[in-house]
């Protein structure tokens, strides 16, 4: 789909995550990808109905698999960019993450993944001169996981977050260096850039509104969990009863609610 001159979004029907292709003048910056070779070869084969022109950088928002498993089929590119934190994450327990996506979110095929870390990292922040467009990655620090970037074109008004964002969905909060109070910091933070479009990483393209939406279901879920931890009340008594009704017709709302509900849970001294 493409959402502004030179910029087109794939979704993927499976798990609903999104990569981003940011066309120049000669060559192309694609942002994330998919979450086994079969699907990362469909991309491709998108990527190709739209442009000729070789992809020169591909940019991991984060080590999750729905994002960084497809880099080996784009492994033409000059660099695989991402966070220090997504490289030694992947050589660490690459191989596990594989199992883990493999069961629990029955995506076929991972075995055949072969773990391609990025190439190229960055603490902080880099920034990309990519034509007459600034190409920046931001680390937000622990929020989804500990290996999150988030992506800012100014001369685009443009941000694609990655999975600091899941636009119409619940969000998962599992990750174990997942802290929902740093992931609202960094939503906060993206909400006072310049921007018009956004890109989640899970649900359709939006805007600014749909930032302050997700924060605004992160600060009710911790509100939530806090006053049912002042009424005395058990993890498994909340994670039976606790409900966020605004959110019931989100997606994964049933799934990850309990997972979310815990991890706000632990984070507050459970």
């Amino acid at each position: 789909m493409k959402v502004l001159d030179n910029i087109h979004v794939f979704q993927d029907e499976t798990l609903g995550q999104n990569a981003t292709l940011i066309l120049g003048d000669e060559a192309c910056i694609l942002v994330d990808n998919r979450q086994n070779i079969p699907l990362a070869k469909e991309l491709q084969k998108d990527i190709r109905s739209v442009t000729d022109r070789p992809i020169k950088y591909v940019i991991n928002t984060h080590y999750h698999g729905d994002h960084v498993f497809g880099n080996q089929v784009f492994s033409e590119a000059v660099e695989i960019i991402g966070h220090k934190n997504v490289r030694s994450t992947l050589l660490e327990i690459g191989e596990q993450h594989k199992e883990f996506f493999g069961d629990y979110f029955k995506v076929p095929d991972t075995d055949k993944v072969v773990i391609t870390p990025p190439t190229l990292t960055f603490d902080k922040e880099l920034s990309l001169q990519f034509g007459d467009k600034t190409v920046n990655i931001i680390h937000t620090g622990s929020a989804h996981t500990n290996t999150d970037a988030y992506i800012y074109v100014p001369e685009l008004r443009l941000l694609i977050t990655g999975d600091m964002l899941f636009n119409g969905f619940l969000g998962f909060s599992g990750d174990p260096n997942c802290s929902i109070r740093n992931w609202i910091k960094a939503l906060e933070e993206m909400e006072r850039l310049d921007v018009e479009t956004v890109v989640p990483g899970h649900g359709p393209v939006g805007n600014k509104d749909d930032l302050t939406a997700f924060r605004g279901y992160l600060e009710k879920l911790l509100a939530a969990v806090k006053q049912e931890m002042d009424n005395g009340r058990s993890l498994a008594e909340m994670k039976e009863s606790l409900k966020l009704p605004d959110y019931k017709d989100w997606g994964h709302y049933e799934d990850w609610l309990g997972v979310n509900i815990e991890t706000a849970y632990n984070e507050l001294g459970g």
